[in-house]
Formats: C-alpha cells, structure tokens, sequence
C-alpha cells in the first residue's frame, strides 16, 4: 500500500473475531477475496469469511485459489477469476457494478448452498452417522 501510495485508502485489520467481520459485511456490498497459492504448494480452503459472505447476502468476487470453487461458482453463486489476475478481478467486479440486476438471483443461490451444504444440524449429522459406521 505504501509502495503504491494508497496508504490512506487502505487498512489491514489483522486476525479479526467473528462479531468484528459480520459487523464489516453487514456494513458491505460486494465481497472480494483475492488467495494465491504460495510457494510450496499450500492453499486455503473456501474460509468462513467467504460463507458468511454469501448468508449474508453479499455477491462475492473470489481468486481461483485453493478449493474457493467448492463454495462460489462462477456466475451462479458469485463470480471467479484466476489466480493473480488482477484484471480479471476487475472485470468481475465491474460486472457485478454494471449489473445489479444479476446480484438477486446471484446471492439467492449462494444463501442457498450455504443453507444446503454448511447447515450445522446437517454437518453434525452426518458426524454421527460416520461415526456410528465406524463403530459398526
């Protein structure tokens, strides 16, 4: 930020409670989050940040990183571009700004999947019935 000379127009929170990153997408329009694989292989997973995102009700613009499209498909559930792609990004960004017509039916599926794949009930459930079939 400093190098780029946008340092006034930027912050870096750090680690963050739950109630802190709620507060901020509740306060939000879009959700943009940009991984990159590092150097010796490792990627993050689709963080609850980017689920939370999509309960809430936001469009989420994501990086190709890690396992990002087992929770955000591109153009149903929001929008990826590739990793390091820093136009691509762009561009679905201004996708999403240009198109607000698309955020609707967009954020519908994304609350959606989440309802359908990260249910706490459900997840606790299928725990158990793994566990029961291990102890069988």
């Amino acid at each position: 930020a400093e190098d780029l000379g946008i340092r006034g127009q930027v912050e870096f929170k750090g680690a963050q409670n739950q109630e802190f990153v709620i507060e901020r997408l509740n306060q939000s329009h879009i959700f943009l989050t940009s991984g990159v694989t590092a150097k010796d292989g490792d990627q993050n997973g689709p963080d609850n940040t980017v689920k939370e995102a999509m309960a809430i009700g936001l469009p989420v613009v994501a990086s190709r990183s890690g396992a990002i499209e087992e929770a955000v498909e591109d153009g149903r559930t929001g929008f990826v571009a590739e990793e390091r792609d820093v136009e691509g990004i762009a561009v679905k960004l201004r996708e999403l700004i240009l198109n607000p017509q698309k955020w609707p039916s967009m954020t519908k599926s994304a609350r959606k999947f989440v309802e359908e794949n990260y249910n706490l009930e459900k997840l606790n459930d299928e725990l158990v019935a793994r566990y029961q079939k291990l102890l069988n």
